[in-house]
């Protein structure tokens, strides 16, 4: 097994795993450098054109990336549902005006 590649993958699963920490908490700061971290970490691993390869004799290789797309699946749930939640209790840009016809137009429309 090539080892750079199994290294990338394995900072990979680091990053993703603290990626995820960083959305529980709402650490804005670390999800950012995480999530810069992560785009160089693929950017290395794009270059090594791991598509191409067959995995099939790698056990170890694949359990690494099956772990890295699971914890990506429960990043994109966690930050969903820090979405979802934040729509739901900040209040609306649109201000709540009356429309030349009188009727409440905004927030409440």
């Amino acid at each position: 097994m090539d080892q750079a590649l199994y290294s990338l993958i394995e900072d990979s699963v680091a990053v993703a795993e603290q990626q995820l920490a960083a959305a529980k908490t709402l650490d804005l700061d670390l999800l950012r450098r995480s999530t810069e971290r992560r785009q160089d970490l693929n950017f290395e691993l794009s270059l090594l054109k791991l598509g191409e390869r067959d995995l099939s004799g790698e056990p170890e290789l694949r359990r690494l990336l099956f772990q890295l797309d699971l914890l990506d699946r429960r990043l994109t749930n966690v930050l969903g549902a820090a979405g979802e939640v934040f729509a739901a209790l900040l209040p609306s840009t649109t201000p709540v005006t009356y429309a030349h016809d009188g009727k409440l137009r905004g927030r409440y429309t």
